[in-house]
């Protein structure tokens, strides 16, 4: 089931309390017993060295358990003997208990009143009560209508919280209100998705009308039952077509002031009195007057004609006891004046002067207050924050709050305070009254624009001007904009449309981009409506619209996602990048990615739908309907040992087909057969695992026959797959356990009986499966082991592969092809290469049969098509003769095809390349590929992109792709693949490779990197990997525009190269697994072999200084020692191994002349356990200063002389820290922490070097301190400053990079260097005009 959200939010929170205070190692016993860590958790977490790693293993696992699990964990740290350790288990029980307290209210946003000026309308309330019961246990719906002012609002307000207060009702769904009011319908859309969110539903793709909102929500609760049980009460509905969109609410309850027709048969009406009872009148004015005077209204004649008067109506009633009237005087006035007809007045339904009594309570205050209460009326009819009427008075907070009371006694208005906010609400009729002018000549049109120039300029005032900079109010972002296009401010609409500053705050509010794009949306129809020009603002809208996916919704980050999204051509890029340049002075870091190449409305994407809410391993499939209603099968809530559930809906319409549990049940992959209405599903039982076939038509499950008639007891295979043709019967295919036998069934009534055509096979079979849209299989299998391979230990194998075509239908070997199992490319020639090391081997292999039959096959990165162009030939030698004459190159990419796909037809071609979330589609015409097109998948950018995330699909009869995102959505994305204005590029004869270069340039890979700075002189090492041939390159470049200085082919396979500041050489560095008896003794069991070479004299050509070699076992584990020179010359470099024990020594702090002799002795003995990830580690020494760290970059410990610092969370690839001149720095939680270099203590203030503070906040962890002579414009004299230089940590967005990321960083440092100056503090905003082309700078 797994913590609830809140509860892993607490988590989150006090992440860094739970690493400093709690010792997981000391509470795993008790951890077990209450069944909170399994025996698997509890044996990971003996191997993690790091006290960080042993939470976040911890959290990990306590994420997968239950509510009552956190509690059982909060107990357990209370009764721990730590008093630090206590406390912070009472500190998050407390957290947790207060937020479910909070979570468990029942009354979303119902009003509250006070008991001292509210009364009970027994009579109203005990027929709304009654109704309220019966929709307690059914669904229904209940109207109370009545004239406004009539009290409807607030008496279902009291039955509402009555019922469930006192009687338990509606539990524990709750009640949910919603405010309606004077809407247009894009608003109500607004408030229904806001309900949405409050509602936890997740929206597969955004709705764009009510319509399919509310569509939307009728299927949510028609599958969420529990959720269904709540009651909906929409308040002050005032246009008759929203009850249509509103139906999705099983039970709610309607306030309005009218009678629809749509009303009449589905609600139950309530009308609601216009009159109050004498008693009651009575009762309200009491609450207003002295006990003294109360005594006297009963008999007061002049009283009850008043009354009389304003016909005993509830809000006139209210509004004449707040004027406190005493003397008989004071009556009589109140007699005289609500007895004058207003021929004016437009309240028809009103049977008095309503407009009379509200003139009149008005007027009773002075003249100040009275100017400042009819400035009200500019707000629009919402709930306005006493912020917001602080700022258009312009009083004090305690001034206004003493005021707004005095008008709610009054019953001007409703005056609410209570911790989370305060409030006024003022009545409907009240506000039209304001809302008129006092001058009778005065048009209330140019009235209203006073008004609403006058708040705008009241806010101006309150941000000096600065838009961005003014406070969330609760009402200024919100509505600002319609303040605006009310009083026509061009000038300002302009200004906060052009504004992202200003638009990105907005988006910090509402933490959605719906309520921008309304805000947009209002703004271009104005701008229409006033025949001015929108382009501009169009583009906006359609970019926020289009790509609205891209948006971080943790950060909220405006700049960034247009950096990312918007066309580089544009005024919103130029926007964006003047404003990013401005603030990187704040501590602000953006990065401009490649832009997108296609335009908005080119755009094949059609739809998203969210499949799946919880974690899921497997891949939905989908049925092939000839009707074109596609069904959808996947796993939800797919967990070890949870419940999962399978689900079958229906795509256009996200109805579920059929949904049943499998508790305590893993499932590995879903089946379903091409009418939808057969599915398999491959689960884990007893250990092993297992099929489970079932008919959802009929709901039962199907039973396998064999050969001879008896019923299999356990479906065993490795793979099933239904045939795409539907011919009578479905037809399904088998593959056994071993993949060496493969069997064809067929499905008749309840059982899955052997149709007697099967296969067997001496060799493994890698794949087998149906071709597209066909009866025919395709199969294919290696005659070679590709794991001995990996180790080379099988000296004679077979470089072939053996490809075979069979019809199901009459059961005859259709077709049979011999290729080879690896190729390389050299001297711009294919040849079959015989050794492992060629890199290019077959993984993927599809059938393609236009005119003419040619197989495409995937080798590597290179995706080829065989036995093509009519040939007879069904054999491509695998000796080392040319293959060009055998084969066609459709594509060279730079990345490894991960998977390919065929459309129905066979003239699409879609292929995935490894860690790459775009699609690139190859179009077939006359059996050669003519033109392609690449989709820009539409994704979360901050998901992490992992082969096997990413996987697609042909609908079927269609050009339509899906694609299906498994992770961290669960979406399924379609394509219109002959969508018009589609960017299809022609493919010319030479080879089509990723970047348009040349084949060549395709075929290297960067293995590894490492960067330095050499006297100020950024210098880059690589080793590149021909993928073809398997050699291994040496790459150095230096300078400011990285110029290549050296390209050395080396003699053995290394696997990391580094680099150090100030020292002229670099290290080459190889392991690689032996079991050769001859290496280690006689022991066979597996070891390791670590050759580490020395290249030296960077700059002036580089000569190989020694070689050495050492041979260990992986228990032993391996310390690596580089005494590097401290002059410039690399001759007196040492490099020393010696076993992990030694390495225990140097941790103490012993030091070393050299590897084997003890310069001074142990101060202490430090334990070193074993580390899960890596068995070997360097320590370095340069004079006075020592790192340690593991090969993963992973930095131990820092020392200079005595002082030592262990314990950090520090990767030296990423920061500086082997040694620099000044600083030892750290990156935690989003800052940059500077420790002095001797005492390796956190940095004080210190004027010459970093400023006032001792972190820096920052959301990259790349950095540099450097030092450079810079000379000042009209001197002759230069000096040296210091500044940093921070790098990307990662990329987000829709990146493009060739470079890797160590490449990254230097290439952001070397750009820097052409900055003639540098504040310490000023980090380099994105996107100047000379820098590199592909430096990707912060």
């Amino acid at each position: 089931m797994g913590l609830s959200p809140y509860l892993e939010k607490i988590l989150e929170n006090n992440y860094n309390k739970l690493i400093a205070r709690v010792p997981i190692q000391e509470l795993v016993s008790e951890l077990k017993a209450k069944q909170i860590l399994l025996d698997d958790q509890v044996d990971d977490l003996k191997y993690c060295v790091r006290r960080k790693d042993r939470t976040d293993l911890f959290i990990k696992a306590l994420k997968t358990r239950d509510d009552e699990d956190f509690d059982q964990f909060c107990q357990i740290l209370q009764q721990h003997q730590a008093i630090m350790v206590r406390n912070l288990g009472k500190a998050l029980q407390n957290e947790a208990k207060s937020i479910c307290d909070l979570q468990n209210d029942l009354l979303r946003n119902v009003p509250r009143l006070l008991e001292n000026r509210y009364i009970i309308r027994e009579s109203f309330i005990d027929a709304i009560c009654s109704q309220l019961e019966d929709l307690n246990s059914t669904d229904g719906h209940i109207l109370v209508h009545g004239i406004a002012g009539s009290g409807k609002t607030t008496a279902v307000a009291q039955s509402v919280r009555l019922i469930v207060e006192e009687q338990n009702y509606f539990k524990p769904h709750g009640v949910y209100w919603i405010k309606i009011g004077d809407v247009q319908e894009n608003e109500l859309l607004q408030m229904v998705m806001t309900l949405c969110h409050q509602l936890d539903v997740q929206l597969d793709c955004k709705p764009q009308n009510l319509k399919e909102m509310d569509a939307y929500l009728r299927r949510y609760f028609q599958d969420h039952k529990n959720q269904s049980e709540i009651l909906f009460i929409f308040d002050d509905i005032r246009n008759s077509t929203f009850f249509d969109y509103l139906a999705f609410a099983k039970k709610s309850v309607v306030i309005t002031s009218l009678l629809y027709p749509q009303t009449r048969e589905n609600y139950h009406h309530i009308k609601a009195p216009e009159q109050f009872t004498y008693q009651e009148v009575i009762q309200i004015l009491a609450f207003y007057q002295n006990k003294r005077y109360t005594k006297n209204l009963r008999q007061n004649q002049l009283v009850v004609q008043a009354i009389e008067n304003i016909r005993y109506f509830p809000l006139a009633v209210s509004m004449v006891a707040g004027l406190c009237l005493k003397t008989d005087q004071e009556w009589q006035q109140a007699i005289d004046t609500t007895s004058i007809k207003d021929t004016k007045a437009k309240l028809t339904e009103y049977k008095f002067n309503l407009v009379a009594v509200v003139r009149m309570c008005i007027n009773k205050l002075d003249e100040k207050k009275r100017d400042l209460f009819r400035l009200l009326g500019v707000f629009k009819q919402v709930e306005i924050p006493i912020r917001s009427i602080i700022c258009l008075w312009k009083y004090s907070e305690q001034e206004a709050i003493t005021l707004l009371k005095e008008l709610d006694n009054r019953s001007l208005l409703q005056y609410h305070d209570n911790s989370e906010r305060s409030y006024c609400v003022i009545h409907e009729k009240v506000m039209d009254f304001i809302q008129q002018p006092i001058d009778q000549q005065q048009s209330s049109r140019l009235y209203m624009q006073e008004l609403h120039r006058a708040l705008i300029n009241s806010y101006r005032q309150c941000c000096n001007g600065k838009w961005c900079a003014c406070p969330d109010d609760g009402y200024f972002y919100q509505h600002i904009i319609y303040h605006a296009i009310q009083a026509e401010d061009d000038e300002l609409l302009a200004t906060l449309m052009t504004d992202f500053n200003w638009m990105m705050m907005k988006l910090k509010v509402f933490k959605s981009l719906s309520n921008l794009c309304q805000d947009l949306g209002d703004y271009i129809n104005y701008l229409r409506l006033s025949n001015k020009n929108s382009d501009a603002f169009e583009e906006l809208h359609d970019l926020l619209r289009q790509h609205e996916f891209y948006l971080d919704k943790e950060s909220m980050d405006l700049i960034q996602f247009l950096l990312c999204c918007a066309k580089k051509e544009s005024w919103i890029i130029d926007k964006a990048v003047q404003i990013a340049n401005q603030k990187t002075n704040m501590g602000n870091y953006w990065m401009i990615t490649k832009y997108p190449q296609n335009k908005t409305d080119d755009s094949p994407w059609i739809r998203s739908k969210t499949i799946d809410t919880n974690s899921s391993l497997i891949l939905p499939k989908c049925s092939r309907p000839r009707d074109g209603k596609i069904r959808i099968i996947y796993a939800n809530n797919n967990r070890w040992r949870k419940d999962c559930t399978i689900v079958v809906t229906e795509y256009e319409t996200s109805r579920n087909k059929v949904k049943f549990s499998l508790p305590k049940t893993y499932v590995f992959e879903v089946r379903i057969s091409p009418d939808g209405n057969i599915i398999a599903y491959l689960i884990s039982r007893d250990r092993r695992e297992e099929w489970e076939i079932h008919n959802i038509g009929t709901r039962q499950r199907l039973n396998a026959v064999n050969e001879n008639g008896f019923k299999l007891p356990v479906l065993d295979w490795k793979k099933l797959e239904f045939c795409p043709i539907i011919m009578g019967y479905p037809l399904v295919l088998t593959v056994s356990r071993d993949r060496k036998d493969i069997v064809i069934w067929k499905i008749q009534g309840r059982e899955m009986r052997h149709t007697g055509k099967s296969i067997s096979y001496l060799h493994r079979i890698e794949r087998c499966e149906f071709i597209q849209n066909s009866c025919k299989i395709l199969i294919w299998w290696r005659k070679y082991n590709s794991y001995r391979l990996r180790f080379q230990e099988d000296n004679n194998w077979i470089n072939e592969c053996q490809i075979e075509v069979w019809n199901t239908q009459d059961w005859y070997h259709h077709q049979s092809f011999e290729v080879p199992g690896f190729i390389r490319y050299q001297h711009g020639k294919y040849t079959a290469g015989k050794s492992a090391s060629s890199r290019l081997e077959l993984t993927v292999v599809k059938y393609v049969d236009l005119e003419s039959m040619s197989i495409i096959a995937a080798y590597g990165d290179t995706l080829l098509r065989l036995f093509s162009n009519g040939s007879l030939a069904n054999r491509i030698s695998n000796s080392n003769r040319d293959l060009t004459d055998s084969l066609t190159v459709i594509y060279q990419s730079d990345k490894y095809i991960a998977d390919i796909t065929v459309s129905d037809d066979h003239q699409l071609i879609a292929i995935r390349m490894h860690l790459e979330k775009n699609i690139i589609i190859f179009k077939m015409e006359k059996d050669t590929v003519r033109s392609y097109l690449t989709i820009h998948c539409v994704q979360d950018t901050k998901a992490d992109l992992a082969d096997g995330n990413l996987h697609f699909m042909f609908v079927c009869g269609s050009h339509h792709l899906l694609v299906y995102n498994q992770y961290p959505t669960y979406c399924l994305y379609r394509y219109n693949l002959e969508a018009k204005n589609l960017n299809w590029q022609s493919v010319q004869e030479s080879t089509l490779t990723s970047d348009q270069n040349s084949v060549q340039e395709c075929n290297t890979i960067v293995i590894d990197s490492s960067h330095a700075f050499v006297h100020n002189i950024p210098i880059i090492a690589k080793l590149v990997v021909n993928k073809q041939s398997g050699s291994c390159y040496l790459k150095v470049f230096q300078g400011e525009r990285v110029e290549q200085i050296a390209n050395y082919e080396l003699d053995q396979p290394y696997q990391r190269c580094f680099l150090y500041d100030d020292s002229d050489f670099l290290i080459l560095m190889m392991m690689y697994a032996c079991k050769k008896k001859q290496c280690v003794g006689n022991i066979v069991s597996r070891h390791w072999h670590i050759v580490i070479t020395q290249w030296y004299k960077l700059g002036d050509g580089i000569n190989i200084k020694h070689f050495k070699t050492y041979s260990y076992h992986v228990q032993d584990q391996l310390a690596c020692k580089i005494v590097v020179p401290m002059n410039k010359r690399a001759d007196d470099l040492e490099i020393g191994l010696l076993p992990w024990n030694r390495l225990r020594q140097i941790m103490a702090g012993a030091r070393y002349n050299s590897v084997s002799k003890l310069e001074r002795p142990l101060k202490q003995e430090v334990r070193i356990t074993q580390s899960p990830r890596a068995n070997e580690c360097f320590v370095i020494e340069k004079g006075n200063v020592m790192s340690m760290f593991f090969l993963d970059d992973e930095l131990l410990m820092k020392g200079y002389k005595d002082a030592r610092r262990r314990q950090l969370d520090i990767e030296i690839a990423d920061v500086d820290n082997l040694w620099t001149d000044k600083y030892l720095i750290e990156k935690s939680n989003g800052q940059i922490y500077f420790y002095d270099k001797t005492t390796l203590q956190l940095s004080q203030h210190d004027s010459e070097t970093i400023s006032d503070t001792i972190a820096i906040r920052c959301d990259f962890s790349r950095c540099k301190w450097l030092e450079k002579s810079t000379r000042h414009q009209g001197r002759n004299s230069s000096s040296t400053k210091p500044y940093c230089i921070f790098g990307l940590n990662h990329l987000k967005g829709n990146v493009e990079s060739q470079l890797t990321s160590s490449e990254v960083v230097v290439r952001t440092m070397q750009y820097l260097l052409h900055l003639e100056s540098v504040d310490r503090h000023e980090q380099v905003a994105t996107r100047e005009t000379n820098a590199p082309k592909d430096c990707l700078s912060t």
